[in-house]
C-alpha cells in the first residue's frame, strides 16, 4: 500500500488457473508511486499472453508510467489528451526498446495493456487507458461510474497495447467529483463491468477500501476472485484502488445503515443533524495528514467546549472510525 498526503492505494494480483495449468507466472503487474509533491499514481498492466516477454513488458509499463505521471503531473495536465498519451507511450517504450535491442528481440514480444490513475492533492486527476480492462469511479453520490471500458471491435481476444505503433488510448482529465477509482484487468472485468454498468460488488470493494487495512482488503479481493473463478474466470486478475481519504466522511455517511452496522456495529441510522456534525469532524481530521489535537479540532468545528467535542470524538473512537496517537486524532 502506498499513501501520499490524503490518498490511499490498494493493489492486488493473482495468477489465473489457465496459467497455473501451463506453469506460467502471473503476467499482470500493478505499481503505485508517490511523488514528493504528493501526487499518487497507480498503474496496472496486463501482459499479452501470446508474447514471449509479456510479464516483463507489463512490469516495465506499470512502473515507468506510474513514476512518469506522478513526477510530471503538472506538465502533462496542461497538454491535450492525445499528447499526454504519446508522452506516456514514449516514456514506456524507451526502456522496452533498450531491453529488446539488448536481447535481440522485437518490441512486440513485450506487449502489454496499460491503465493509470494519477491524483493531485488539489483534486485534479489524469486517467489513461490503453487496451482491455476497466476503470470505474465511485462518485460523491456513492454511485459507480464506468469511466473507461475497452470496446472490442474485432475478435474477443484482440486488444490494443502500449507498444503498438498506432496508439489507441483513452485519456481523461478532471478536478474532483470522485471519492475513489478502481482499475482491473480483463479477467475480472469480463465478470464485473459492462457497458450497462458495474456489478454492485465493485462499489462494495471501493467502499471497503476506505475502512480496511491492506491485509483485510487482500482477503476481500481473494474472496471475490474465488467467486469469479467458480463462475468460470481462468485468466490472471489484478486490481488497483486509489481513494481520496478527504472523502472519507462522504463515503461513511452515504453507505447503507446495514453497511455501517456490519463495519462498525452501529445499530441505528444517523439523523441529518448527527450526519452533519460527524461529517464536520471527519472532514477536519481527514484533511489533516499529521492529525489534529482535541484543542485544534474544537476550534476548527466551532464547538463551545472541549468536553462537547470529546463526547463526539469518543463515539467515533468507539466505532474504530478514528484513532488517537500521541494526543492527536487520525482516521483509523
Amino acid at each position: 500500500m502506498v499513501s501520499a498526503h490524503n490518498f490511499k492505494s490498494v493493489t492486488y494480483r493473482a495468477v489465473g488457473m489457465r496459467h497455473v495449468e501451463k506453469n506460467k507466472p502471473c503476467e499482470d503487474n500493478v505499481f503505485c508511486y508517490s511523488s514528493e509533491e504528493g501526487v499518487l499514481c497507480a498503474a496496472l498492466s496486463d501482459g499479452a499472453g501470446s508474447y514471449k516477454y509479456a510479464a516483463i513488458g507489463s512490469d516495465i509499463a506499470a512502473r515507468t508510467s506510474a513514476t512518469f505521471l506522478a513526477e510530471k503531473f503538472e506538465r502533462l495536465y496542461g497538454l491535450d489528451n492525445g499528447t499526454i498519451a504519446e508522452y506516456v507511450q514514449h516514456e514506456v517504450l524507451r526502456p522496452i526498446e533498450e531491453l529488446a535491442s539488448k536481447e535481440k528481440e522485437d518490441v512486440i514480444q513485450y506487449s502489454a495493456t496499460l491503465l493509470c490513475v494519477a491524483l493531485h492533492p488539489d483534486g485534479r486527476y489524469i486517467i489513461l487507458h490503453v487496451g482491455d480492462g476497466a476503470i470505474v469511479g465511485l462518485n460523491l453520490q456513492n454511485k459507480t461510474e464506468v469511466i473507461s471500458l475497452y470496446e472490442h471491435t474485432g475478435p474477443a481476444n484482440q486488444t490494443s497495447f502500449i507498444t503498438d505503433s498506432c496508439l489507441e488510448a483513452f485519456v481523461k482529465k478532471g478536478n474532483g467529483g470522485y471519492a475513489s477509482f478502481i482499475m482491473m484487468s480483463d479477467g475480472p472485468e469480463d465478470f464485473l463491468v459492462s457497458e450497462v454498468g458495474a456489478n454492485p460488488r465493485v462499489r462494495l470493494i471501493q467502499q471497503l477500501a476506505f475502512f480496511l487495512d491492506e491485509d483485510s482488503m487482500h482477503q476481500q479481493l481473494e474472496s471475490l476472485l474465488k467467486l469469479l473463478t467458480d463462475h468460470g474466470m481462468d485468466d490472471d486478475a489484478s486490481f488497483a484502488i486509489v481513494c481520496d481519504m478527504r472523502e472519507f466522511s462522504t463515503v461513511l455517511l452515504s453507505v447503507s445503515p446495514e453497511f455501517r452496522k456490519m463495519m462498525f456495529s452501529i445499530e441505528n441510522d444517523f439523523s441529518k443533524a448527527k450526519k452533519k456534525r460527524l461529517k464536520q469532524i471527519l472532514n477536519v481530521i481527514s484533511d489533516s495528514p499529521t492529525g489534529v489535537t482535541l484543542h485544534e479540532l474544537t476550534q476548527r468545528i466551532y464547538s463551545h467546549s472541549k468536553t462537547i467535542t470529546k463526547r463526539k470524538i469518543d463515539f467515533l473512537c468507539s466505532m474504530n472510525i478514528i484513532k488517537q496517537e500521541n494526543g492527536r486524532f487520525f482516521i483509523s
